[in-house]
């Protein structure tokens, strides 16, 4: 799937196909089968309509421990992500930018479901042995529905430090 398309044509066409076996079961069965298929097709709308609230109650933070780092000091770097709905979130995931001279960092992708009022907190010692720049924060952080049928991208930001 390509990173700039919001929708995800595999698991649309999945759903899709699902979709024509209801209604062809549904030629054949009573009002059950149609039951079904109404409720196929409402279930997209109800999924998006949760991700569009997913994204206006997700908060995020980043704290980082100084401003300048000197050569040889460690960079505390912490960040939050905290869900102020009263409903679970669906699937997030979030990826860093660490870039140090020598390349030798890398800080793990995350995929993350928060539960209703909780949090997740991460927090990370960047080591700055060398004299360069270094870039530290969220490289992205992308919120899908609960089909996988879309996907919306907020909008982070990284920091960048030179030793």
């Amino acid at each position: 799937m390509s990173d700039n398309f919001p929708v995800n044509i595999r698991a649309s066409g999945i759903y899709l196909f699902c979709v024509f076996i209801a209604f062809l079961a549904g030629t054949y069965f009573d009002r059950f089968i149609y039951m079904l298929f109404i409720g196929l097709l409402i279930y997209p709308v109800v999924s998006f309509l949760l991700l569009l609230y997913t994204y206006s109650t997700l908060r995020f933070h980043q704290d980082f421990s100084t401003e300048h780092p000197v050569k040889g000091e460690k960079v505390g770097y912490t960040v939050y992500f905290t869900n102020e709905s009263k409903i679970p979130f669906s699937n997030i995931k979030i990826s860093f930018k660490a870039i140090t001279p020598l390349m030798d960092m890398h800080l793990p992708d995350h995929s993350i479901s928060i539960k209703p009022g909780g949090e997740f907190k991460k927090t990370y010692e960047i080591n700055c042995p060398y004299r360069g720049i270094y870039t530290v924060g969220l490289k992205q952080v992308i919120i899908e529905d609960l089909l996988h049928f879309f996907q919306i991208r907020l909008k982070v930001w990284h920091k960048t430090f030179y030793v």
